[in-house]
């Protein structure tokens, strides 16, 4: 009976010991990533703008007993910038339409129609 355990226990320790899933995990190779530098920043590009408004405003004279003006502004503008190292050339264009009226309280009537274009270097 004293051979039977002792083979009994024998085999159950070479049976516990072959088990693979205890062996430690294979170390992995560490990679260091590589510094990021973002690219720096450029003016260099092609560009668009619109702007736009409303004139509302009065003037008291003293002949004509006031003056009141109301109207609308609108224009674009466009332009291309250039960046060589730290200096920037560019070009620019704008062109705008002012529709602004006036009138006064004694029957005149004024029309301030202006249309402009304005180039910038």
């Amino acid at each position: 009976m004293k051979r039977l355990v002792l083979a009994g226990v024998t085999l159950l320790a070479f049976a516990t010991s072959a088990v693979a899933a205890d062996l430690p995990p294979a170390q992995t190779p560490y990679y260091k990533a590589p510094a990021f530098v973002p690219p720096p920043y450029s003016w260099t590009g092609f560009y668009l703008g619109i702007n736009g408004g409303a004139a509302l405003g009065s003037s008291s004279w003293d002949t004509t007993g006031g003056f009141n003006t109301s109207g609308g502004v609108v224009g674009g503008t466009v332009g291309y910038n250039y960046q060589f190292g730290r200096a920037v050339l560019g070009a620019e264009g704008d062109i705008d339409w002012s529709g602004i009226s006036g009138s006064t309280n004694n029957g005149l009537t004024a029309n301030l129609l202006r249309f402009g274009v304005n180039y910038h270097f």
